[in-house]
């Protein structure tokens, strides 16, 4: 390694330095050094004549015993062996061989320390070098901050691709708007034509009826209008049921009947209905989506297969035929769109009807939202499932219709007829195939 070889050369050539200044220093006398600075080094006062003398006395005297003369008489002075400058030079020079034993060792320790540290970095960067080599990372310093803009600039990008995508699908989707209401009002032009000409030229029944429901473009511009609308109808299934006071009604109604009740601010008529079933949760649930179809609806009906999840939603069109009490057959067409969202402990079907009336009608339509919901029943004691119902008819007339007052009346009565019509016959079938699978 490098680095320790450096520094081993450096720490040998120091040590070898201040041993030959230590040996120059020891063959050659220094000069007295004035009384206030002796042993300033070592923090102590300087020595007196007489405290050198005894001092130099008990340096000849290794073995630490008192002389003979200082036994037989205490106030007999000691006479100096050497005098007082000889002496304070000896243990100056001591002092001075001390320190520098001391600043060796003391450099002799810390160039050790620094040696196991160069030991340790060095093998640290091998190994860093290594990881480095076989990863293939950190090539250059500069890479990381790249990194770091080319995935910043990256988010950016996507962000403004998705951006992009979803102002090219608003704007499609307002093309299909607006093609849909395009296409709306040349069939209300053609109905009204067409009404007129039947009303004028007096055709039998099964002329005034017109032809047979068939699927046509603005069938599938409605269904799929309907159907971006049900997600966000089943989000309103709380809020919807707490404005018509569903909770306030008794849970333990069995037999209730549909009643509809005008909206006058509105402008529309709605029905809200709770029914407790006394059978299971899921086979009630399985058995309402299965009448969900409205299959007793057969006079000229219609499936849409366009559908993005068909085991869960259906789209049908049919026509509704009724005689007046005149004696004259009227008819609409409705064209619904139901889906069904299950949860653990409920499931809600939402559903949307186009109401289009013909001949007599022609111009009148009437748009209807509904929610029913099925749930364990609340009471404890009671083991079944508890149904929540609730339904909105909205008209849709054409100013430029101006239909009369009578018909606009009429058109609501067959409306309302067959909306509870519909009900009464799921919720028999509904209890019927509930009893013939118990």
């Amino acid at each position: 390694m490098p680095h320790s070889r450096i520094w081993r050369t450096e720490a040998m050539a120091d040590e070898a330095f201040l041993e030959e200044v230590a040996g120059f220093l020891d063959l050659f006398d220094l000069s007295p050094l004035p009384t206030t600075l002796v042993g300033a080094d070592d923090g102590l006062p300087a020595p007196t004549s007489s405290e050198a003398v005894t001092a130099s006395t008990f340096i000849a005297d290794p073995d630490g015993a008192v002389p003979s003369d200082r036994k037989k008489t205490k106030s007999k002075r000691l006479k100096p062996k050497r005098d007082d400058t000889s002496c304070a030079r000896e243990i100056q020079k001591a002092k001075d061989r001390k320190r520098r034993n001391e600043y060796r060792a003391q450099q002799k320790l810390e160039r050790e320390s620094l040696q196991c540290r160069v030991g340790e970095l060095s093998a640290e960067l091998d190994q860093v070098r290594s990881t480095k080599a076989i990863t293939g990372e950190g090539k250059d310093d500069l890479e990381l901050p790249v990194s770091v803009w080319q995935t910043i600039a990256m988010q950016q990008r996507d962000v403004r691709l998705a951006s992009e995508a979803q102002q090219r699908q608003l704007q499609t989707s307002v093309g299909v708007r607006a093609a849909l209401i395009e296409e709306l009002g040349g069939l209300v032009r053609k109905r009204l034509n067409g009404g007129e000409l039947v009303e004028n030229l007096g055709l039998d029944n099964a002329s005034y009826r017109q032809k047979r429901v068939q699927l046509e473009p603005t069938d599938t511009a409605i269904f799929e209008t309907y159907l971006c609308g049900l997600n966000s109808a089943y989000a309103e299934t709380d809020e919807v049921f707490r404005a018509c006071g569903m909770d306030a009604m008794p849970d333990d109604a069995v037999n209730s009947k549909q009643r509809w009740e005008p909206d006058v601010k509105v402008g529309c008529f709605q029905s809200a209905m709770k029914q407790m079933m006394p059978f299971n949760f899921k086979q009630t649930c399985q058995s309402l989506w299965q009448l969900a179809y409205l299959l007793h609806r057969q006079e000229d009906r219609e499936l849409y297969y366009g559908l993005g999840d068909p085991d869960n939603t259906v789209a049908f069109k049919f026509r509704i035929t009724s005689r007046q009490t005149s004696g004259r057959i009227v008819s609409v067409v409705q064209r619904t769109v139901v889906r069904r969202f299950v949860a653990s402990d409920r499931m809600v079907i939402t559903w949307r009807s186009f109401t289009e009336g013909e001949g007599l009608f022609a111009g009148m339509h009437y748009d209807e939202t509904g929610w029913c919901a099925v749930k364990p029943s609340a009471t404890p004691l009671a083991a079944g499932a508890t149904i929540e119902t609730y339904i909105r008819i909205a008209p849709m007339h054409f100013d430029c219709m101006a239909p009369p007052g009578p018909a606009v009346e009429q058109f609501t009565d067959l409306v309302l007829h067959a909306e509870t019509e519909d009900t009464t016959v799921v919720m028999e079938q509904l209890e019927k195939l509930l009893l013939t699978n118990a």
